[in-house]
Order: C-alpha cells, then sequence, then structure tokens
C-alpha cells in the first residue's frame, strides 16, 4: 500500500482527520485507478497474456478496488470529512466498497501465499534467489 512517500503523508493526514488532504488523495486515488486499467487490460487480453486470468485478476485487481474504495470515501465535500458522526452515518454505498475492498484484500494475501506455497522449492533453487541467505 506505500507505494511512495506520499501514500504516508496522506495515510497521516486522513487519520489525523487533515481534511485539506482531500484534493490530493482524490489527485492520487484517481491516477492509481488509471494506472490499473492498461497494466489489467494488457494482462488479460495483451500480446503475452497471463496464463492463470483469475490468480491475475485477484491480484492485481486491488490496485483497482483499492482507489474505488479512496475515492468513495474521499468523494463527499463535506468539511468535516473524517470526524465520528460523518463514519457512523456512510450510506450501503460505502460500507459495501469498504466491506469489498477488506474481502479483496483478504483474498489478495491468501493468493499470494498460496503462490508462494506452490513455488517455495523453486524460488529456493535459483541462482540470484532473495530467499537464500549464503
Amino acid at each position: 500500500m506505500f507505494l511512495n512517500p506520499g501514500n504516508v503523508v496522506m495515510l497521516l493526514a486522513f487519520y489525523h482527520g487533515k481534511s485539506n488532504w482531500r484534493a490530493f488523495g482524490i489527485i492520487h486515488a484517481s491516477a492509481l485507478l488509471y494506472s490499473a486499467f492498461p497494466c489489467i487490460g494488457l494482462g488479460l487480453f495483451g500480446e503475452i497474456p497471463a496464463t492463470n486470468k483469475l490468480q491475475f485478476v485477484l491480484i492485481y485487481g486491488l490496485y483497482a478496488t483499492f482507489p474505488v474504495a479512496i475515492l468513495a470515501r474521499l468523494w463527499p465535500n463535506d468539511r468535516n470529512l473524517f470526524s465520528q458522526k460523518v463514519v457512523d452515518n456512510k450510506n450501503f454505498l460505502h460500507r459495501f466498497i469498504e466491506l469489498f475492498t477488506v474481502l479483496h484484500t483478504v483474498v489478495f494475501f491468501a493468493t499470494v501465499g498460496f503462490w508462494l506455497y506452490e513455488h517455495w522449492n523453486f524460488l529456493l533453487h535459483l541462482d540470484y534467489s532473495p530467499l537464500r541467505v549464503f
């Protein structure tokens, strides 16, 4: 999730309720979403498509799901966007997007873990493997 230092700054700003960073969050989420479509499109339908398309979508789909959740959260132009009153009174669509993002994140880590489990011996025996200490 920390693709650059801007993410850390925005995370801390949103956690502490600094709504003046809202515009930067919308710009950043839009850029992530915009860059996700060519990546996913090429991986599914490009010249050399992914061999396991379901696994590809489960892993790279989070690059589309995460920005949508951020945009849905930051879109309302409310001065007290991060207040407890606004957080408690989110509508069904916001709650659904948040739930979907959390579930997608869990599936993402499960998929990556399964892939590592399947390929562990292969990764250990590579000459340039980062898993080998000596």
